[in-house]
């Protein structure tokens, strides 16, 4: 038996000036890609920001059927190949610091006859729901080690000073911005890929995996923006999704995350390196083929 996907809904809306993310799909392949975040002073390349160029290249190889072999195994030389040699050609000026390389998180998958093979690197989701029971992520939870320590430094400097006045969270934020550049250097140097870059990863770095499908199970692929829903903020029980899915839509969601972070944001003793992350889902059906 062969499945193909049916679109339902996507969402990919901007936490700030430029919107990094960005969503695909084809009849059996579908991906989500979060750019991350500038942190230079000058670009390096042309368009709005180094992370939305990215994610733009990382977008529109993602859904090539040469990346994966007969037997669902992604080719990540292939798609760092072709971006590189469009880095190169478009770049403005040569890069100085590690932390200045653009890179990206992502996730893609493939069907297979009954199954879909998935490629992640970084920290975004797919969410399998079958109808009727709790939903899981197959990605999210499998973040590189590497990655998560580097996470855990920037939260736990920002929550050691969380309640100061205005003046101290004003140093925080610089001296959190600093160290997101360090870590960002780290992650950018080949022992330390567990993203998308212009320079490949380790294989060990990257999270693979085939899941079986059956028709009418739904497939949420999200960045980590859309999914602070259920982990950073803990508004809703992942296993609560399709119920979420019926009753709100993607939009709806979006929505009220949206609002809760402007709650937090009123909260001048709270201390964030940005108002509010991007965030892209896209949602879509398993059918018989």
């Amino acid at each position: 038996m062969t499945y193909y996907l049916d679109f339902v809904d996507s969402i990919c809306i901007s936490g700030g000036a430029v919107n990094a993310d960005r969503v695909g799909a084809t009849r059996n392949a579908a991906w989500v890609v979060d750019g991350a975040t500038d942190l230079v002073d000058r670009q390096i390349l042309p368009g709005d920001c180094d992370a939305a160029w990215f994610a733009d290249a990382l977008n529109r190889h993602l859904g090539k059927p040469t990346l994966w072999d007969v037997s669902g195994n992604f080719s990540i030389s292939e798609v760092v190949e072709a971006i590189k040699k469009e880095f190169f050609a478009q770049q403005r000026r040569q890069i100085v610091n590690r932390y200045e390389q653009p890179s990206a998180a992502g996730v893609v998958m493939r069907l297979y006859g009954e199954s879909a093979s998935v490629f992640s690197l970084g920290d975004c989701s797919l969410v399998h729901v079958k109808p009727g029971e709790p939903a899981y992520d197959l990605c999210g939870p499998n973040v590189t080690r590497r990655l998560q320590e580097l996470d855990a430094s920037v939260t736990k400097l920002i929550n050691s000073h969380s309640g100061s006045n205005a003046e101290t969270n004003s140093g925080v934020l610089v001296a959190a911005i600093d160290l997101l550049r360090k870590n960002r250097g780290k992650m950018n140097m080949q022992e330390g890929y567990g993203i998308f870059s212009v320079d490949e990863p380790d294989q060990s770095q990257a999270f693979q995996s085939k899941v079986k499908l059956s028709a009418n199970d739904l497939i949420l692929l999200a960045t980590d923006g859309f999914m602070r829903i259920f982990y950073k903020y803990e508004m809703y029980q992942l296993a609560e999704t399709e119920f979420l899915l019926k009753a709100k839509g993607l939009v709806g969601i979006a929505y009220e995350l949206r609002q809760f972070e402007a709650h937090v944001r009123s909260d001048k003793k709270t201390i964030q390196t940005k108002r509010a992350d991007d965030a892209a889902a896209i949602l879509l059906r398993v059918r018989h083929g």
